[in-house]
């Protein structure tokens, strides 16, 4: 076995023992745990790293790492990632590349020390309410997933697997699970005022470099940009949810496109001229329907909203 490295608050045999204690102490909480393996015949230093950040009630919590792996005959493996985990959303950064050699090949892995764990995840339990309504009322409660961004593993053999997962149950009735790659899932559960709903959400993202390991002298590299969330909507009028994160899941404000002037399209120079001109008080018929507060949040013509369309203008997130 080679050297690893582990970050994290507990040891690597011990950490699943107080994960899944932590879980069963609260009935919410956040984490992050992933592994990197960039090992090598001859490796100079370790050639694994291993994030498990365990169960925790307050969040985010933010699991970063980064390992570079070499050898004497010229062969490195390098890459780092953060995975971030909050109530409702899930995100996972992670970037690197690696030199196999004649003879030698090299690991280039970003997965889970923990079988099939996602590299965020978060729990949560609802209590569905109402001050006016009785206990026993029926309710619906729309729930929304969605995974954005972008991931690319440069390869000759990648194996590249991603996708968001929550789950929805409550005592005494079926649950559901949605999961999705890129795009959106929406399901309704039915319940009732007083009943009490438990969430569990999970960012998943394995990626093997397999054309490294059979010692050509090839490249590999990956550059990953992957983010979910979890919303969530009453569809009955005078009901609520309080949960024990403190977190409501309300969807995140819609932000504009780099299509601004609406005439299908994407990042031109009349996209750029249309929104100076709705920031200037002009905005066209055909423009985005927020105006001139392109980030949703409420607040027009103000520098996020600039800095906001830039980005989008960049093919960055709003």
């Amino acid at each position: 076995m080679w050297n690893r490295i582990v970050l994290g608050a507990c040891g690597v045999v011990a950490c699943g023992v107080l994960a899944a204690e932590s879980v069963a102490q609260s009935p919410c909480g956040v984490r992050s745990t992933y592994r990197i393996i960039t090992n090598m015949s001859g490796a100079t230093g370790p050639g694994e790293l291993i994030v498990n950040l365990p169960w925790t009630v307050a969040g985010p919590v933010v699991g970063s790492g980064a390992i570079t792996t070499t050898n004497p005959t010229g062969q490195t493996s390098s890459m780092s990632a953060v995975a971030t985990a909050d109530y409702g959303p899930l995100s996972l950064l992670a970037s690197g590349s690696a030199s196999s050699g004649s003879g030698n090949g090299v690991f280039f892995r970003l997965d889970e020390y923990f079988g099939a764990a996602p590299k965020a995840e978060f729990s949560d339990r609802l209590v569905v309410v109402s001050g006016t309504l009785p206990a026993g009322t029926p309710v619906s409660l729309v729930f929304t997933l969605s995974l954005e961004g972008s991931a690319a593993l440069n390869d000759t053999a990648p194996y590249s697997v991603y996708s968001a997962n929550l789950r929805v149950d409550s005592a005494g009735q079926p649950g559901i699970v949605l999961s999705t790659g890129l795009g959106t899932q929406t399901a309704t559960f039915p319940t009732f005022v007083g009943r009490t709903v438990n969430i569990t959400g999970g960012l998943f993202a394995t990626f093997h470099a397999n054309g490294l390991l059979g010692g050509a002298p090839l490249t590999a590299s990956l550059s990953c940009d992957l983010r979910s969330r979890v919303s969530l909507a009453v569809q009955t009028a005078g009901v609520g949810i309080t949960s024990c994160s403190g977190s409501t899941y309300a969807a995140p404000p819609v932000c504009g496109t780099s299509d601004f002037n609406g005439d299908g399209d994407f990042g031109t120079d009349q996209d750029i001229e249309a929104f100076f001109a709705c920031l200037a008080g002009s905005c066209c018929a055909t423009c985005f329907s927020g105006g001139s507060d392109f980030n949703g949040d409420g607040d027009f013509g103000t520098d996020q909203d600039i800095e906001s369309f830039f980005r989008v203008l960049g093919g960055g997130a709003c």
